[in-house]
């Protein structure tokens, strides 16, 4: 293992100090960009499917017979007396 210099012997050394602190640099490490592609993808297909619902709507859905509930009937939910809300 060698040795760092001490600071002053070398005029180098401080060259090394901002090289050596440059390695650590979030913009270059390749997972960040990797999840910032990840997130703007993400996005720009979000935007784009807003868009194209907003831009192709649905038609309203007709049913042409009565459907079938599980709930009971609606005047069988009304209250006993007219002073209920």
């Amino acid at each position: 293992m060698q040795d760092r210099p001490e600071s002053g012997k070398n005029k180098d050394d401080s060259n090394f100090r901002l090289r050596a602190n440059d390695v650590n640099r979030w913009y270059r490490v390749p997972e960040v960009w990797l999840i910032l592609v990840l997130i703007g993808s993400t996005m720009v297909g979000s935007l784009a499917l807003v868009a194209t619902a907003f831009e192709h709507r649905d038609d309203l859905v007709v049913a042409h017979r009565p459907i079938a509930s599980p709930l009971p009937p609606s005047h069988a939910q009304r209250p006993a007396d007219d002073a209920t809300p």
